[in-house]
């Protein structure tokens, strides 16, 4: 489609959409009529958004007949959509579980901490 075709096309659906905007307000005011029309016209935009780039999204999916069959009938999303791989950093499992679980009770350790500090500046109230 060339530019001018496109173009014209664009104008040929504005007046399409406020032909039909004009004729679903009835008697709503034009005032009040944009409360209803901008939120329509949003979720228009966001859904027309999410089915061109749903699947690239990697959070959604539409899967065919044949992959859900492929898969067992299973409908666990993660079979179809999938995770980004992530780099083993060579350090194990067991290493990293300890270390985080480390952090965590100091964190806690100080947590409890700053709840006490908080309650004695309460007291002194």
């Amino acid at each position: 489609m060339t530019k001018t075709k496109t173009a014209q096309a664009d104008i040929d659906f504005e007046k399409e959409l406020w032909d039909a905007a004009n004729e679903l307000r009835g008697a709503v005011s034009e005032n009040n009529y944009k409360n209803y029309i901008l939120p329509l016209i949003f979720l228009k935009h966001l859904s027309e958004r999410f089915e061109i780039g749903k699947d690239e999204l990697s959070f959604c999916k539409s899967a065919t007949l044949k992959e859900v069959q492929k898969q067992d009938y299973k409908l666990t999303p993660g079979i179809y959509v999938g995770t980004e791989a992530e780099e083993d950093d060579g350090i194990p499992f067991e290493q990293k579980m300890e270390a985080l679980k480390t952090t965590l009770e100091m964190q806690f350790k100080k947590g409890e901490e700053l709840k006490q500090q908080i309650l004695e500046n309460f007291n002194r109230f």
